[in-house]
């Protein structure tokens, strides 16, 4: 997997530093690996997330998704 990393601002509020990420609600990766590998992907702000589910998967195209993850209770 590539790793491309974009940080976005939304309604105003700055993204999360990388120490926070943690604490984090949400997750949205674009992968163009299954579900499976995308969730034990090693990439900080992935393996800094878990426990994760996938809450939703949008196919884009040329085999890439959008995960949007969320906590696993």
């Amino acid at each position: 997997m590539e790793d491309l990393r974009y940080w976005l601002e939304r309604e105003g509020k700055p993204p999360l530093n990388i120490f926070n990420y943690p604490q984090a609600e949400w997750l949205f990766v674009l992968s163009r690996d299954n579900k499976e590998e995308t969730l034990n992907n090693q990439v900080w702000e992935i393996s800094s997330f878990r426990p994760q589910k996938v809450v939703k998967e949008w196919p884009i195209q040329n085999d890439i998704s959008l995960f949007l993850l969320g906590k696993s209770k």
